[in-house]
């Protein structure tokens, strides 16, 4: 049977067993998933501008899927851009 662990306070031994035997291990407290999601709500909120993404209703509010690529700049220029988060390479 898998257990779900929440933020387990493990070593880091007894996290890789857990992991390793099947278990499902759930951090909440990653500052780099935090980052990502704040990342992740700009880039959303950008895409749907001026529509709220958290309350897009219909479909046609949605923005055209063939042009939603183009419709994000993935860069970190601008005042409203979301800048995208540092890999654990990139921050070393």
């Amino acid at each position: 049977m898998t257990t779900r662990l929440i933020d387990p306070a493990l070593s880091g031994a007894d996290l890789r067993r857990r992991l390793y035997d099947g278990n499902l291990v759930i951090l909440t407290r990653l500052r780099v998933l935090a980052d990502f999601v704040d990342y992740t709500c700009g880039k959303l909120a950008e895409l749907f501008k001026p529509h709220d993404p958290e309350h897009v209703a219909g479909s046609e509010n949605l923005p055209d899927p063939a042009n939603s690529s183009k419709a994000v700049s993935w860069g970190a220029s601008g005042a409203g851009s979301a800048r995208r988060p540092e890999t654990q390479a990139e921050a070393r």
